[in-house]
């Protein structure tokens, strides 16, 4: 039977035990709702499960639960803690019992006292009372994760600024009737709520939080000073944690909002203002009587199914029933609506459909009938010997987004050999329908289907992806709805050489549309990528080994194989009941060039900056498995067919920096951190770039396509901005597709972009001076720039481009040369006459050249503040200018149509624009002020430095060696390869890095978006000079140093040994290979303050290593942390008990060592947490002896036991240990953590 919702496809019954010593509490969840539905029904449950003194259980029933399981977690982890939580549907021995009947009122949990089952299944949900956990406040609060988001927009709550937090909820509220506030009624709110609190704060800052981003724009742009107004952007889960940090005062603007109810209920103020719901009379509070008929419809049709799922006769009686009783209430179905037959393929044998099969691809309209899949299409097949047959295919529907008229569907049925015509057939009429037969052969067994792109910019992307599943065994099958004109001559070169294959997908072009035949364009889902993924299944069905659905900026790199082939073929053989994998994605750092020819794969993927977190995936199949497809995944074949896998993920190229180092999309802004266990293969990476390199050597069409392919993105941002509004946002209540990016009502805004017509509107007076005076001074900076490059190299041509490609006069390196040369000829003549070697004087002329060299490299250091101002600040203005007068042009648009129509909305709109083109305005004005003007005496101060030093010798080695500069870095981090090397650093932001690798004319470096070249240099040699240099400016304590390289190379070494003092570091990470390279860094620095050390294997070769040189050091004896990965340390436990905080891996350990253990920390002030990874446990059966009975957790299958320790004077917490696989964990614990039955000793 077809399920209605995929999502709620009921998992097995789950496996619990009876008969045991505890006693448990579950309840059914309304687990299609939101995020503040799901806190009040955990909280509840877990507070009567505490009154009662059962063990609360969250049953994973179906993906609903599992996504509420997530959702939760994500936001509160030490509540979802507090649950034993069990995979599968409650099991039918349970039984329910009668609680919590009706919603937002509280019944006394004492009535279950008296229920003695092991296991209690509540039937209640929503439990909307905070009367259930009302002493639970703190707690909850406390359960709450650490954001990871520094909400680095919006304001921060301090002793000087007051933060009014606003929640507005309209979207599904009102399409469902309830209360929505107004406009006005909101304002006066807010002034209200103003007038009351601001005598509390000095400075008032609000922030508005909402589902509904238009109308938040047009509060905050209403305003008194919209620079104190800001609109949340982040997910629900942060909009909570941010309450949390920052919201003084919250005001609840929709009463029936239990998302707006918990903002304020965690709230860090705990002040709330709110619409009284009584005030609203909202139909819920009278409609009673219609609300139980609701209710009871919802029951028939979700229920009574699953009650009676064992018979099917009584399904097929309900399924009968629901279908009369639709046709009964809603008319018989409709026969005036539209579909749309995408694609049809005849396949005359097939593996996994059957002889003489026909699969079709359809858009078909939700209205036809109540369940789409139901629908009685009739086709009529006729073959060459003129015989018919009529049949009807059963259909299958791949969407989950509901508020899309049009359904993606696929129709699949069995008809005659040697099939000649088919047709379609409503009784009295046919239509021919014309078929294909599918494809034969394949170009790789492994297909990656890419959706189709839409207003396609980033060939970037496109580059990345192509070659990487070249070398890695896969061919790109791409559909194509509209692309850039160079972008699209990119792929079609492409296709030409064999890399991909095209394919276009078709947008149907409606001029209007009915209520009866809708344009379908702005009424499929997601631009029916859906419909493309099961297309480009059909087509390779009988053809490919294996399948993916990706997005072109989802790449896949095998792990642990060197191959997709391999990778998917490991995959089927270990999991042979499976039918789909699915790779979640995870956004890796990632920067594009604006050449080709600058493109590195290295660059890309060379790197461990990761977002912390998966995003939904994209899914692996063999074509055989499935006959039909969705974006992500298929909702063709149950969840318990499906894995999620854990050891590898998509590489997510999501949000790439644009090649002026600008963010392409400045608001949801990731939050990126260095993730070694995701660095990718050097090796592959390497063969990549070659392989790319021999392409463009070879391919004079690329290169002239290359010419005309845009350097900046353009469309981009403004396509993903519109994506973001239509598709990532949860809970739709339109048809989100890709048609609003690019309709305007009247003429289309990319046309508006690409056609501009001469406007005879201004600039404001002052905004136009102020930019007059801003291109004046840039032409005369340009000027003297380029005078001081003359003045420095003395050369016209080199002076050019002397910012990007450090070169000096050859004069000294020519004498040396012609010395050396002469004195080569000179000792192979004839005269054999001895005369004094010319080196020295070789020598000497190098040194000079050498020195020439640091001095123009100084010197161009001293010019950066005039550099940054030409070649970054002044771009920044020009953009800031266009965008300003974008604005002018859009208010002018918006008034030609508001003196048209003379509508609400277009007043609106002209409001909406007017704020923006001052807005915009104020920007430029500010930025022409604090970032040009104010920045004006530093573009001096470094002219009048250069000139100094040209005129004293002794001022100038005053300014260079001058011992009073430290450049306070927070981090260093050296990355020492055969072919390249790095420098990460960090003062404040980001982390930033230098590359240095080899060049065919000497040393290429690499840093944010520009490439220099220096001739003739070694690559290594520039870099352990700049490295020195390094480390000579820091004269403050180093918190951090990271060394990463197989073997520490000699002049590394010197470096740390010429000190004049000992590195001062706080904290040491070196991955390397053995003890004695870790010796070569670790005794160069100080040991009075170092405090945690951090030892790594590079190769992560699992051995064992000696330790008693490290150990012997003083830093050994003074560092406060310890940690190794990737090795196992030949020593004893008691070697690292002096560490407070250590996490190690040990060849071996014993009882007593652990006993030793807990007597050392058990009451120490100070300790932090002890966690030992071991390869072997000499006595593990003499635990129960010396520490006593261990408690066991159920349902953990590596758990072998947990202890806890009461602490002297410390109520709050215990001492914990716990056995766990071949780990040994010590730590502290809240008392409240502690499992119900575990004994505290």
């Amino acid at each position: 039977m077809q399920n209605e919702d995929p999502l709620g496809f009921p998992y097995p019954p789950a496996q619990v035990n009876f008969k045991t010593s505890r006693k448990y509490i579950s309840s059914n969840y309304a687990a299609s709702s939101r995020l503040g539905n799901h806190l009040f029904e955990l909280a509840s449950v877990l507070s009567i499960s505490r009154d009662l003194q059962r063990m609360p259980i969250f049953f994973i029933e179906d993906c609903y639960h599992e996504k509420m399981w997530e959702d939760t977690n994500n936001l509160i982890p030490g509540l979802m803690n507090q649950f034993l939580v069990i995979n599968g549907s409650v099991p039918r021995s349970i039984r329910r019992t009668a609680f919590h009947e009706k919603c937002c009122t509280f019944q006394n949990p004492s009535v279950l006292e008296k229920v003695k089952d092991e296991y209690l299944h509540l039937k209640g949900t929503h439990y909307q009372s905070w009367k259930y956990f009302s002493q639970m406040r703190n707690e909850l609060i406390g359960f709450l994760k650490t954001p990871n988001n520094h909400f680095f927009y919006l304001p921060v709550s301090s002793e000087s600024t007051f933060v009014t937090c606003v929640h507005v909820r309209r979207g599904d509220f009102i399409r469902v009737g309830f209360h929505v506030a107004d406009e006005t009624f909101i304002r006066n709110a807010m002034d209200y709520v103003e007038q009351k609190e601001s005598t509390r704060r000095k400075h008032m800052t609000t922030v508005f939080f909402g589902d509904d981003f238009n109308f938040m724009d047009l509060l905050r742009n209403g305003t008194r000073s919209t620079a104190d107004s800001y609109v949340s952007q982040n997910t629900p889960s942060d909009d909570l944690l941010y309450s949390k940090a920052n919201c003084d005062v919250v005001f609840i603007s929709a009463a029936h909002s239990t998302f707006g109810w918990w903002m304020g209920y965690l709230s860090k103020g705990n002040r709330v203002y709110y619409t009284d719901i009584q005030y609203t009379k909202d139909y819920i509070l009278e409609w009673r009587i219609l609300l139980i008929i609701v209710l009871f419809i919802i029951f028939s049709y979700c229920m009574v199914a699953k009650v009676f799922s064992n018979g099917q006769s009584i399904v097929s009686w309900y399924l009968t029933f629901c279908h009369r009783s639709t046709v009964f209430f809603y008319g018989d179905p409709t026969t005036k609506t539209d579909a749309y037959i995408i694609n049809t393929y005849y396949y005359p044998v097939s593996k996994s459909l059957g002889e003489n099969a026909l699969a079709m691809v359809l858009l078909m309209d939700r209205n036809t009938v109540r369940d789409i899949t139901r629908y009685q299409m009739k086709l009529i097949a006729t073959n060459k010997k003129i015989q018919q047959v009529m049949v009807v295919p059963d259909l299958v529907k791949e969407q989950i987004n509901d508020a899309c008229r049009y359904v993606n569907v696929v129709a699949t049925t069995n008809v005659i050999p040697d099939l000649k015509k088919l047709e379609i057939s409503d009784g009295e009429t046919r239509m021919e329908i014309p078929f294909k037969l599918p494809r034969q052969h394949a170009s790789s067994p492994v297909i990656i289907c890419i959706s189709p792109q839409f207003i396609g910019e980033q060939w970037q992307t496109f580059l990345a992806h192509v070659h990487v599943a070249r070398r890695l065994g896969g061919h790109l099958h791409i559909y194509v709805t509209s692309l850039l004109d160079s972008f699209f001559e990119l792929l079609n070169e492409y296709e030409k050489i064999g890399f991909i294959t095209i394919d276009y997908w078709m947008r149907m072009k409606f001029l209007n549309g009915t209520i009866d035949s809708l344009e379908p364009n702005s009424n499929t889902e997601l631009r029916n990528q859906a419909g493309a993924q099961t297309d480009c299944l059909l087509q390779y069905k009988e053809a490919a080994t294996f399948i993916t659905f990706f997005d072109l900026d989802d790449i896949l790199f095998p792990r642990g194989y060197d191959s997709y082939f391999d990778e998917f073929t490991a995959l089927h053989a270990e999991n042979p009941g499976i039918l789909t994998f699915h790779y979640n994605k995870r956004e890796i750092m990632v920067h594009n060039k604006a050449n080709i020819q600058d493109i590195n794969f290295l660059d890309l993927f060379n790197h461990t900056w990761f977002v912390n977190e998966e995003d939904y995936g994209k899914t692996m199949t063999k074509p055989t498995s499935i006959n039909s497809m969705w974006m992500h995944e298929t909702f063709s074949i149950p969840y318990s067919k499906k894995l999620l896998l854990k050891k590898n993920h998509l590489v997510h190229l999501q949000k790439p920096v644009d090649s002026d180092g600008k963010e392409s999309i400045p608001y949801r802004l990731s939050s990126f951190e260095r993730m070694p266990d995701m660095k990718l293969n050097d090796t592959v990476l390497v063969e990549i770039q070659q392989d790319f390199q021999r392409l463009l050597n070879s391919s004079s069409n690329i290169s002239m396509i290359a010419e005309k392919l845009p350097k900046l993105s353009y469309y981009f941002p403004i396509i993903y901005r519109c994506y973001y509004e239509k598709f990532y946002k949860k809970f739709q209540l339109e048809c989100p597709n890709g048609e609003g990016c690019i309709d305007h009502p009247n003429h289309g805004i990319i046309a508006s972009i690409l056609k501009r017509k001469s406007r005879k509107f201004k600039m404001t007076e002052d905004v136009k001076k102020m930019c007059k005076q801003v291109d004046a001074y840039k032409l005369c900076s340009d000027n003297l720039h380029q005078s001081l490059m003359y003045m420095l190299v003395e050369d016209p041509e080199i002076s050019k481009n002397l910012v990007n490609v450090i070169k000096t006069e050859p004069n000294y390196r020519y004498a040396a040369q012609y010395l050396r040369t002469y004195e080569g000829v000179a000792k192979k003549g004839r005269d054999k006459t001895e005369y004094q070697s010319l080196e020295p004087v070789v020598k000497v002329l190098m040194s000079l050249d050498a020195e020439h060299e640091r001095r123009v490299r100084k010197q161009l250091d001293n010019l950066k503040p005039l550099t940054k101002w030409i070649g970054e600040d002044y771009w920044e203005y020009a953009r800031m200018r266009r965008v300003y007068w974008e604005a002018l042009e859009a208010f002018d648009d918006a008034v030609t149509i508001q003196n048209k129509e003379r509508t609400e909305q277009s007043e609106q709109a002209t409001a909406v624009a007017q704020a923006w083109r001052n807005e915009c305005r104020l920007k430029l004005i500010d930025f022409i002020k604090t970032g040009i003007n104010d920045q004006k005496s530093k573009h001096a101060d470094c002219v009048l430095k250069l000139t100094l030093r040209k005129v004293s010798h002794n001022l100038r080695n005053l300014i260079d060696d001058s011992k009073t500069v430290d450049a306070q870095l927070n981090l260093v981090s050296i990355t020492i390869n055969t072919d390249n090397n790095l420098i990460w650093f960090k003062t404040t932001g980001e982390p930033e890095k230098i590359e240095y690798k080899k060049h065919e004319n000497g040393c290429q470096i690499s840093f944010r978006q520009s490439v220099k070249i220096l001739e003739n240099e070694d690559f290594r040699t520039r870099f352990f000079q700049d490295l020195e240099h390094f480390f000579a400016l820091q004269k403050s304590k180093l918190p951090y140093l990271e060394v990463n390289c197989r073997g520490v190379p000699e002049a590394l070494e010197n470096i740390l040994k010429s000190q004049e003092s000992p590195v001062q570091v706080t904290k040491i990470l070196i991955n390397t290979t053995c003890q004695y390279e870790v010796m070569k860094v670790l005794q160069y620095t100080c040991p009075e303050t170092l405090e945690a050390i951090e030892i790594y294997d590079i190769t992560q070769s699992n051995e064992v290593w000696k330790f008693g040189n490290i150990m012997a050091l003083k830093h050994w004896k003074n560092a406060k942390k310890f940690s190794n990965l990737g090795f196992h340390i030949d020593a004893k436990v008691v070697d690292f008990v002096h560490f407070p905080m250590a996490n190690f891996h040990i060849k071996e350990i014993s009882t007593n060592e652990l006993m030793m253990v807990k007597e050392k920390f058990h009451n120490a002030p100070g300790f932090g947490y002890f966690y030992i990874y071991y390869q072997t446990f000499s006595d593990p059966e003499k635990l129960p002896e010396f520490f006593g009975e261990p408690f066991i957790r159920e349902g953990y299958e590596h758990d072998k036991g947990r202890w806890y320790f009461n602490l002297k004077d410390n109520n709050k917490e215990c001492f914990y240990f716990q056995h766990f696989g071949q780990q040994a964990w010590f730590s502290l614990l809240d008392r409240e953590s502690v499992p119900r039955g575990a004994k505290i000793q």
